[in-house]
């Protein structure tokens, strides 16, 4: 398994289309914290998410594309 980090950054928006964007994230597999190897959960930096999986980066990058388009 292959761990990702991505950030996404909204043109233009205004604070409710990040709202949107998490949501829609989060429904693609997409996470907002990260896990050290000690087990500690650490949050990340607004609009970061991490995203575990066995998808290659392009198919990573194609999700998160389908998230900006649906809120805008």
């Amino acid at each position: 398994m292959t761990q990702f980090i991505t950030r996404v950054e909204l043109h233009d928006a205004i604070r409710d289309d990040y709202t949107k964007l998490h949501e829609e994230m989060r429904k693609r597999g997409f996470r907002q914290t990260i896990t050290a190897n000690d087990g500690s959960i650490y949050e990340l930096p607004p609009a970061e998410y991490t995203y575990d999986g066995t998808e290659t980066k392009e198919q990573v990058l194609e999700k998160a594309r389908v998230c900006t388009q649906i809120i805008h």
